[in-house]
């Protein structure tokens, strides 16, 4: 029902809020705010406003808070618009908050990155993906739990801004929610809602421009385009950082259009973000040819405008501007009918367009952007390796070196950390690109074919086998190089096709000579003008009589004409004049009728001097007049002052009066309700005993039917028990039909059974027969090879045995030879010693030491020589009896010595024998 005050209302609402009735006491204040009774705006208003939203953000109904801030919007717009403002802010604090806060309680903040609408989040297919996709229970809570608060809260941002939409008293506060929109799509990476919201700030943008009202916006001031540039710029970047490249091309041509349609010269800094967004989005559409043109833009700009620019930000411009000049794809060299016939209508009106956002009134080329850069002396400005990396492109030509420099300035940009940030590193590819490319236009003027492999060694660091393979193709289709590929060789031919060349000016780029297509254009060249000057030797006559006939046929026809021609000359001047005096004539009337204007006016102003009687002088009639037209001004200016006041005095009337009668309002329905309290009373007693008497009405009728169904029952209950016995001997049948079917199936299946479990233990038994017989020859077997084994080692014994025994023997024969021989050495020396002279020194007349005389004959020799052996022979026999440990006169003998210690026994015998030789020979 209507409440009288507003007040009312909001304390009605408050109760139902504290009694948990959250939707009614919304309808309550909505009810208020649509009344026409209380459409004029009071300080309640906020409070009832603020409490309505709250309510409808906690009940997230979207569509009752458009309606609400609609009626709020009427109420409030032409006397408080700041109230409106502060709810609307408000209103998206509050949802923002409840999406922040949803956002925290999922687990998964990202749960929405796979919904692409959120106004259509349960799709058919994402219904289908759902089903299919195994989504546990904590995916689809989060996304309960998220989706709908980031749902109402794009909605209220799509709303807020229909409302605010084309409204010049509330142009800012729309500026500020379409800022807030786009932070928020930003924040949750909403990329379907970014577009959404771009397509509705243009569209409402054309709206503004279609239709025309008093409360319009006027795109003509410069606040209103200041701050629909400033959206257009937070757009642009804010697309930029979400890489959404179409929205951001589509910004960047409505900030275009806005400075287009500005009277006023755009700010240099506007003009540079503008540049340094536009050539990002260049380069990401693979555009280097604008690219680079942006960036000279740029590089002109900062040049021009910024005065306190250092040494080192125009060095990095410069240095980025030739690095993307010469990154720009070679372009075919053809001819103008070449280019006119390759491009549609299409293609043109696209480089128009682009053209056009750059300012340029014809479309650029590779070859205008170089020229540029030596007009604006960019190349001073650049790194030294930059430099030395443009003319090794642009300039010089070295084929066998140009790969060399190339790696040299690339290695010199990738080791400049400090230029990361200002994405040098993305022209690396490209110039290589560039350089292949170059070193292929040179190489064939110089090779007719060169190996593929020696081609990939001149060629800069990072280009591989296929990657060549590509550029190549690529060159021989779009640059017309002629280059073929042979693979069964692994070569390359340059120039083998002599067709004649479509080119009709210098080829692109360092050259040395021109192919064989160009040199036989040129070759018909010279010999069609060889021709014809042979051609004018030997017709001379003739084209000197045709030459006089030409001149007398020229001056025949100009004989007959001059005077024709003449006269219209003179008619031309004569209307230049006549249009000349007209023009002079109008501007002569015009000045005249002005001062025809001052001369009447000075003629009032003394006529009024006259009637006073106040003659006064030229100077103070001109002092008279200045003074008028001050006074005139001031009038003026009171007259709008009072209309001011006037129209301030009748508000503030029609408000106390809108005051008054409210107040009488108020009192009368005051009354209204005092006299209504014993009415409602009274029909409140009357309704309470009317629904007393209904209910126990009800209440009558509800027994009298239960008793009814009772009686219902009963009856039914008794039916049933006579059919107690039909039903009993139904389920008997039943049962021993569903018995002998079961039994009968009981006995076949154990029937089976036991016939499986038989054939499974035979099969077992003779699973363990096969397994032991097996075993058992397996073991005999064994026993078979262990006995061999074992005969071999007992073999094997038998033969070491008896070759130590046989050794042992031997042994024993060589110790009884040697013994023999020893003693009768030593029986030959004591044979053959001769006496000893006694010993005189040679001081009494001797020798000294007596010394053996040379023996004379082989025997005496031999002799002397035992005798010398005779003397060690004491230091041989004693060792040896005491290795060998046994002795011929020993009564026990030793024990045999194994294989290997009568080895070493011999090796060591035959040493000892030769440290014997050498010891009787020592003597010698």
């Amino acid at each position: 029902m209507p409440f009288a005050k507003p007040e009312n209302a909001l304390q009605r609402a408050e109760e139902f809020i504290n009694v948990g009735k959250k939707q009614r006491a919304l309808d309550t204040l909505y009810e208020v705010i649509r009344s026409k009774k209380h459409r004029t705006w009071q300080k309640i208003h906020d409070e009832i406003m603020k409490n309505y939203l709250e309510l409808c953000v906690d009940l997230k109904e979207s569509h009752m808070a458009k309606d609400g801030l609609h009626q709020f919007k009427n109420i409030c717009l032409n006397v408080n618009v700041k109230s409106l403002e502060e709810a609307i802010s408000a209103f998206l604090l509050l949802a923002e908050e409840k999406a922040e806060k949803a956002k925290k309680d999922a687990s998964d903040a990202n749960i929405l990155a796979d919904v692409d609408d959120l106004e259509y989040i349960n799709s058919p297919e994402s219904v289908l993906l759902k089903a299919v996709s195994g989504e546990s229970s904590q995916d689809r809570t989060d996304r309960d739990l998220l989706a709908p608060w980031l749902k109402f809260v794009w909605e209220s941002y799509k709303q807020c801004l229909e409302l605010l939409k084309n409204n010049n008293k509330i142009e800012n506060l729309y500026q500020s929610v379409a800022k807030q929109a786009f932070l928020f799509c930003v924040k949750y990476q909403r990329k379907t809602e970014f577009r959404k919201l771009c397509e509705t700030i243009r569209q409402h943008m054309v709206q503004s421009q279609k239709y025309v009202n008093a409360q319009q916006i006027d795109l003509n001031k410069q606040e209103t385009q200041n701050n629909h540039l400033e959206i257009r710029f937070l757009q642009l970047n804010h697309a930029i950082s979400m890489e959404l490249w179409q929205e951001a091309y589509k910004a960047i041509e409505d900030i275009y259009g806005l400075m287009s349609m500005s009277r006023n010269k755009p700010k240099p800094s506007q003009m540079y973000n503008y540049y340094s967004k536009l050539s990002l989005i260049f380069w990401k559409a693979g555009n280097q040819l604008f690219h680079a043109i942006t960036l000279q833009k740029l590089f002109v700009l900062l040049k021009e405008q910024k005065k306190s620019i250092t040494q080192e930000e125009l060095t990095k411009i410069s240095s980025k501007l030739l690095l993307a000049t010469l990154a720009i794809p070679i372009p075919p060299n053809r001819s103008i009918i070449d280019e006119c016939l390759d491009q549609d209508e299409v293609t043109l009106e696209k480089l128009k367009r682009l053209s056009s956002l750059l300012n340029l009134q014809q479309q650029p080329t590779r070859l205008s952007l170089l020229k540029d850069l030596q007009k604006y002396n960019v190349t001073n400005h650049v790194f030294p390796e930059i430099k030395d990396l443009y003319t090794t492109l642009e300039i010089e030509f070295n084929p066998l070196k140009l790969s060399e420099r190339v790696n040299k300035c690339l290695d010199y940009l990738e080791s400049r950390t400090d230029l990361l940030n200002d994405n040098y590193n993305q022209y690396i590819q490209p110039i290589r690109e560039i350089a292949v490319t170059r070193l292929l236009k040179q190489i064939s003027q110089i090779y007719t074919s060169i190996e593929i492999n020696r081609f990939l060694r001149l060629v800069p660091k990072g280009v591989d086998i296929h990657t060549l393979e590509k550029l190549i193709v690529d060159s021989a289709k779009n640059l017309d190089l002629q280059v073929r590929i042979n693979h069964q060789t692994n070569s390359l031919h340059f120039g083998n096709d002599l067709y004649v060349s479509q080119k009709d000016d210098m080829p692109e780029g360092p050259s040395i000579q021109s192919m064989p297509s160009e040199q036989i254009r040129n070759q018909l060249i010279n010999m069609s003008e060889a021709l014809k000057k042979a051609n004018n030797l030997i017709s001379s006559d003739d084209i000197k009589r045709q030459h006089d006939e030409m001149s007398v046929n020229i001056a025949n026809v100009y004989r007959q004409t001059c005077e024709k021609h003449h006269v219209d000359l003179l008619r031309r001047k004569q209307l230049i004049e006549k249009q000349k005096e007209m023009y002079e004539y109008l501007a002569s009337e015009k000045e005249r009728q002005e001062m025809e204007k001052k001369r009447q006016k000075l003629a009032e102003l003394e006529e009024r001097a006259k009637i006073g009687a106040d003659f006064r002088p030229k100077q103070d009639i001109y002092k008279a007049i200045e003074a008028e037209i001050d006074q005139r001004n001031k009038d003026e200016d009171e007259e709008l002052r009072r209309n001011i006041e006037d129209a301030n005095k009748a508000k503030r009337e029609q408000m106390e009066k809108f005051k008054k009668e409210e107040k009488k309002l108020d009192h009368f329905v005051r009354a209204c309700h005092e006299n209504e309290i014993q009415l409602i009373q009274k029909a409140t007693e009357k309704e309470q005993e009317e629904l007393r008497k209904f209910w126990d009405q009800q209440e009558k009728e509800r027994i009298e039917n239960l008793k009814k169904e009772a009686v219902i029952q009963k009856d039914n209950r008794e039916r049933l028990l006579r059919m107690s016995d039909d039903k009993d001997a139904f389920f008997d049948i039943i049962l021993s039909g569903r018995k002998a079917e079961f039994d009968k199936q009981m006995k076949e299946f154990t029937e089976k059974l036991k016939a499986a479990r038989e054939s499974k233990l035979l099969e077992r038994k003779e699973k363990r027969k096969a397994e032991r017989r097996d075993k058992y020859l397996k073991e005999i077997e064994e026993e078979k090879k262990r006995e061999q084994m074992e005969k071999r080692q007992r073999e094997e014994e038998e033969r070491r045995r008896k070759a130590d025994e046989q050794a042992r023997k031997q042994r024993l024969r060589e110790q009884e030879i040697e013994q023999k021989l020893a003693r009768e050495q030593v029986e030959t020396k004591k044979e053959d010693k001769p006496a000893s002279a006694p010993y005189r020194p040679r001081a009494m007349g001797g020798s000294g030491m007596s010394r053996p005389e040379k023996p004379s004959t082989a025997s005496e020799e031999l002799g002397w020589r035992k005798r010398s052996d005779e003397q060690s022979s004491w230091r041989t026999e004693a060792p040896q009896t005491e290795r060998r440990g046994f002795n011929r006169d020993s009564k026990q003998a030793a024990p045999a010595p194994t294989r290997g210690q009568w080895k070493d026994s011999v090796k060591k015998r035959e040493e000892k024998k030769d440290e014997n030789v050498w010891r009787r020979q020592a003597p010698q």
